[in-house]
């Protein structure tokens, strides 16, 4: 059976306010001896006192808090344009960067990682050939796209091509045939998660 008293503080003070009012009258009509809830009475205003405390301090907290992430993104702004100033000036070498903990200039590009493909849509064709289009979704140039399918849904997926472009045609797929098509975004030697799927059921 669940408790009778809420479980919310400012709800529980409201509720047993109102219980202790009512009591209170007369508490031998409720089989109490007078003075019964004298007790309840005074925990219930040193409760409020400290509920009150309580939220006072939990709301010079809330604005501590947003004062203390506006210092620091005060700075920040007064730090980073230095620290850019430092790593982009030519005669500051690694070895300055180093010592002063500041991080190391990247001479090596570093491949950006590919990104899953969205909204894939596949489309069937009288003739059995199924279109395949898709959104790179923020990939740039250089990005590859694996297509995938499988004939059943609980198959395999199974390599069709490695595309650059975002649509594929898959000739021969078959008029009247389950199709469940993927996309996988690679670049390098990574890979991003499998695109949604998208199906083409019998015409």
């Amino acid at each position: 059976m669940p408790d009778f008293i809420p479980k919310r503080d400012r709800d529980a003070e409201g509720y047993i306010d109102a219980v202790t009012d009512v009591v209170e009258v007369d508490e031998t009509v409720y089989g109490l001896a007078a003075g019964s809830f004298a007790p309840v009475r005074s925990a219930l205003v040193a409760f409020a006192a400290a509920l009150g405390a309580a939220d006072a301090a939990k709301s010079a907290a809330q604005i501590a808090v947003a004062d203390k992430d506006n210092k620091r993104a005060q700075l920040e702004a007064a730090f980073r344009p230095l620290c850019n100033q430092i790593k982009a000036a030519p005669v500051v070498t690694d070895e300055l960067l180093a010592q002063a903990s500041l991080p190391i200039r990247d001479t090596v590009r570093t491949a950006a990682a590919p990104i899953a493909a969205a909204g894939v849509v596949a489309r069937g064709g009288a003739d059995g050939t199924n279109l395949i289009t898709w959104q790179p979704n923020g990939n740039s140039a250089g990005a590859r796209y694996r297509v995938e399918s499988r004939t059943s849904p609980t198959g395999e997926f199974t390599l069709l091509d490695v595309v650059t472009a975002t649509s594929f045609r898959h000739a021969g797929a078959g008029a009247g045939t389950y199709r469940e098509y993927r996309i996988v975004t690679t670049r390098s030697n990574q890979s991003a998660a499998p695109s949604n799927t998208a199906v083409v059921f019998a015409a």
